[in-house]
């Protein structure tokens, strides 16, 4: 048996030399720093897993909102289709009725500014001058009867930009072509503040008596002659004339307003006596 026999070793102990040492010291060093590499990259690893997890539920809920936007627009879509059905159905039912009774349809009807004196149906024709221009007549690219002289004689539609549209068709006495909206010259902030302020001195100045301005044409006239105003341009001289008329308009308010408080308060002493 082997517990009874003595080992004894093959050959005297022999020391590791120094360059044995500093071979094995390199190695773990080594080692050790493949160790801290490896669990950087481990550390990264697990970032972008995080990162990636992150992102995944990201686009899913993206995905499920996409979805129910979807979801409404179709709802949305089947609903306006299934109006403009009905719609048209009506529209059918009520034709079907008018051409089985002989009644006639109430976009054909002429309006108060079509009926002519004799009370006959005039929508379809405008008088142009001495002529009288009728449907039939218009060019093609003139869309209503109303068009004619776009964009210097003509007036707008004001039924083309509602939902439903114009009912009167081509027979309409007012323009379906676009129109450039025009926009009011106003002068910038600070000088509508200094106008405001000049305006406001003039009616105060007016109202205390100091000025022998009573009415509102001789208040205007009060106001451009200031000499803040008598070389500005038209647009602010008009601006501020248009501030002095709402000072003017609110305070006959505020007088008739207060006339018709008094006249109660007198009645209601009047009862109490």
């Amino acid at each position: 048996m082997w517990q009874d026999q003595y080992y004894e070793p093959a050959g005297p102990y022999v020391p590791p030399s120094e360059q044995n040492v500093q071979t094995l010291r390199s190695a773990l060093a080594f080692a050790h720093q493949r160790i801290r590499q490896q669990e950087s990259e481990l550390h990264q690893l697990r970032d972008a897993f995080a990162n990636g997890s992150r992102m995944n539920r990201y686009l899913m809920a993206e995905i499920e909102t996409v979805k129910a936007q979807l979801r409404r627009e179709r709802e949305a879509a089947g609903k306006s289709r299934a109006l403009s059905r009905m719609q048209q159905e009506e529209n059918n039912d009520s034709d079907f009725l008018s051409s089985a009774l002989n009644i006639p349809s109430p976009r054909s009807l002429p309006t108060p500014f079509h009926s002519g004196a004799d009370g006959g149906d005039a929508s379809s024709s405008r008088p142009v001058g001495s002529e009288e221009i009728r449907v039939e007549d218009l060019p093609e690219n003139v869309p209503t009867v109303g068009s004619l002289g776009h964009p210097e004689t003509c007036k707008p539609c004001f039924y083309m930009f509602n939902k439903k549209g114009c009912h009167f068709g081509r027979s309409c006495i007012y323009c379906h072509m676009d129109h450039v909206k025009r926009k009011k010259e106003r002068p910038p902030k600070l000088v509508r503040q200094e106008c405001r302020e000049i305006a406001n001195q003039v009616f105060r100045d007016a109202a205390t008596g100091t000025s022998a301005a009573s009415s509102n044409s001789n208040l205007e006239d009060t106001l451009r002659r200031r000499v803040e105003l008598a070389r500005a341009s038209q647009v602010t001289t008009n601006y501020a004339a248009s501030v002095l008329r709402a000072l003017g308009r609110h305070n006959s308010v505020t007088s008739s307003t207060a006339e018709e408080t008094g006249a109660r308060s007198d009645g209601e002493r009047d009862e109490d006596d």
